[in-house]
């Protein structure tokens, strides 16, 4: 496609577009006086065409759903509202046919390639994300999001949208995740948000001077108490001084916090609590915890962990049933941890006729709950350690139906017999009869494994051993044409098709919950937002990167990167070169005993993070994109000499070190340090 032209003249088609809407708001313009409306309508963002229009900007007394909620443009709204939302995008050629510009049919062409040569695990080489983006589009993108008035008076053009929802892996993952910053989290983050990259960015000073000149020009109509607060920034001149434009001493909209206690022993209770009154707030939120020291950021990472932790144990688990996990618990397992890495949690789908009232609401509040936690994570920029499987946001914030190979991704009871129907049902494929979607030729979502059979049985037998009407993870009737003669090969597709429908139906209500609570942090339109992000790289965003990423060899020159030395430290400080070569290399295993050892385990590791950090995964990008940075400061003996155990303040990732004799000592006294601090009691 890309050889053919087909970018240049998707391009051209744009570029058209852009012509015509101009031209179209221009005549509107000077038709009416509500120009800025028309551009807005128009998916315009020239600032000349909307001077007669007050920025959107809400006075205090304003409800929530007023202060965020702006109106998309109309032509959005009916895009959103058609079978093919690619069908507005482009114009039709200079002669005016019926017939769809070739832009879009490239455009269609390299969405079908993506979808049958980018999935997970999938061998072809088209794999890269690399491969797919455009450098132009990215360009236009970003050229349209440095444009402050449009983003703030949400009149970005239609293509942005539809582009992100449609064709994403057309622009990078930073520009993705820096359109729903701007777009879903409502005005006022997206005002402080552009005003902080103004702040590092001085040459875009002249965009912010161009903003203010129209505030100028409209104050006298600015609703309520909107003149007066943004008076002292339109009467300050520092920003036109004769030496050049320099940055405005006034912020405008500057973000509040709100902060708040809660009772570590009662966590999962006052998080419902908690968030149930600020999940509809637009300020950023603050956590401590009751009769502990630790406040700032490092303490609010520390809670959003301590929540995902309790919502994985095993004993709230039996008491509200949320996650599917293994039946065996003899093994002492205190949380619900997926056994492989490529695993994750998934609802357990309960028959909701069968459940009994009491569970039914505990279980639509513990899903509300855990859509609001993810979603003011998400906002707020805190990481929700949860080993979430794709397969459960897919369905539960992209509506998708979940696919055969899906089984190959969820951790569970009653998985290991799925797996094996799957994996003879793809080995034995040719065979069957029929296909549950015909029209759908995308690869699996998995790698095809061999099937765990027992010796001497061959697949048929076994599948005669399989109840063919009943899903055996509910035990609930399932309807399958022949499924009372028992399974075969050729009914090995709509049997497992038939399972994951029960499924659905059976998670309708707690998925429709966890919306809900999505949606009370978000807005209503938060799936218009979220498309923007595939879902692999929305579950990095929200809970972090897996926590294989710390499994993985770290290389010495990477740590130094990252964990660098303070005070009276220097990077050739004994101690700070036993700390390196305690962290990086390849993770050990961890019954060895740490005299004889000299690295830390991956879960140690990732208990080191929770103890610096307050959170026990890497971001996204893994440990290379951790910030900020680990400090180690040396710390000092107590009152009779004695070296103290290392401590942290989590507020500024910083690590106290004291000055051991020894790196055995060192590693010895970190692992008693990270894996017995649970509290702030002795930061």
């Amino acid at each position: 496609a890309t050889s053919s032209g087909a970018y240049e003249k998707m391009l051209a088609e744009l570029e058209r577009q852009r012509t015509a809407d101009r031209a179209a708001t221009t005549t509107a313009a000077d038709a009416t006086s509500s120009g800025a409306g028309a551009g807005a309508a128009a998916g315009v963002t020239s600032m000349a065409v909307v001077e007669d229009e007050v920025p959107s900007m809400k006075e205090d007394g304003a409800t929530e759903s007023e202060q965020e909620e702006a109106p998309r443009p109309a032509d959005l709204e009916e895009l959103g509202h058609s079978t093919d939302p690619l069908a507005g995008v482009f114009l039709a050629g200079p002669d005016k046919t019926q017939e769809e510009p070739r832009a879009a049919t490239a455009l269609r062409l390299l969405i079908l390639l993506h979808k049958r040569y980018s999935r997970p695990y999938n061998s072809v080489a088209l794999t890269d994300p690399a491969v797919w983006i455009n450098r132009r589009l990215t360009q236009k993108l970003e050229d349209q999001l440095r444009d402050p008035l449009a983003v703030v008076s949400r009149s970005l053009p239609v293509w942005c949208d539809v582009l992100l929802q449609q064709a994403h892996f057309l622009f990078p993952s930073w520009l993705r995740l820096r359109f729903v910053r701007l777009t879903g989290f409502g005005v006022s983050r997206a005002a402080h948000l552009l005003q902080s990259e103004y702040e590092h960015f001085p040459s875009r000073s002249t965009e912010l001077a161009r903003m203010l000149a129209l505030l100028q020009r409209v104050r006298l109509r600015l609703p309520g108490s909107l003149a007066e607060r943004v008076a002292p920034l339109l009467e300050d001149d520092s920003w036109t001084t004769s030496g050049g434009r320099s940055m405005p001493s006034i912020r405008i909209g500057a973000l509040k916090h709100e902060r708040c206690k809660v009772d570590r022993g009662r966590l999962l209770e006052e998080a419902r609590r908690l968030f149930a009154l600020h999940a509809a707030r637009r300020e950023v939120l603050e956590v401590s915890f009751q009769d502990e020291a630790g406040v700032g950021v490092g303490v609010t990472k520390e809670f959003y962990a301590e929540v995902a932790a309790a919502l994985t144990r095993v004993d709230e688990n039996q008491q509200c049933p949320i996650w599917m996990a293994p039946l065996d618990t003899s093994d002492g397992a205190e949380f619900i941890r997926p056994t492989e890495a490529h695993l994750g949690l998934f609802p357990v789908p309960l028959d909701p006729t069968k459940v009994p009232p009491a569970l039914r609401n505990a279980r639509a509040q513990r899903f509300r709950l855990l859509g609001r936690v993810l979603a003011k994570g998400f906002q707020d920029g805190h990481l929700v350690p949860l080993p979430l499987s794709l397969p459960f946001l897919s369905l539960a914030i992209f509506e998708r139906p979940l696919e055969l190979g899906d089984v190959e991704l969820i951790h569970g009871s009653s998985l290991d017999l799925l797996r094996n129907i799957y994996r003879i049902h793809m080995h034995y494929l040719p065979l069957s009869t029929s296909r549950v979607d015909k029209e759908d030729s995308s690869p699996p979502t998995s790698p095809i494994l061999e099937p765990l059979l027992p010796q001497d049985m061959d697949a048929s037998t076994y599948l005669s051993y399989v109840d063919g009407d009943v899903d055996p993870v509910t035990n609930l009737a399932i309807e399958v044409p022949g499924g009372d003669q028992g399974l075969d090969l050729g009914r090995t597709g709509p049997f497992l098709a038939a399972v994951l429908r029960r499924w659905e139906a059976c998670l309708e209500e707690p998925l429709e919950c966890f919306r809900s609570g999505v949606a009370d942090v978000l807005g209503s339109s938060w799936q218009r937002c979220l498309a923007a992000l595939p879902v692999d790289e929305l579950r990095r965003h929200m809970c972090g990167d897996t926590k294989d990423a710390c499994a993985v060899d770290w290389s010495p020159d990477e740590v130094r990167r990252v964990v660098v030395p303070g005070f009276e430290y220097t990077a050739k400080s004994q101690q700070y070169m036993w700390l390196v070569e305690v962290l990086s290399g390849a993770p050990e295993s961890p019954p060895a005993e740490a005299a004889v050892r000299s690295r830390l385990s991956a879960e140690e590791r990732s208990q080191f993070l929770q103890f610096v950090t307050g959170c026990p995964v890497l971001p996204p990008g893994g440990l290379s994109h951790l910030s900020p940075k680990i400090t180690v400061d040396r710390a000092s003996r107590n009152s009779v000499g004695q070296l103290l155990l290392p401590t942290a303040r989590t507020c500024t990732s910083c690590l106290r070190l004291p000055p051991y004799d020894s790196k055995s000592e060192l590693l010895q006294k970190l692992l008693l340090a990270v894996e017995n601090n649970s509290t702030f009691q002795l930061s």
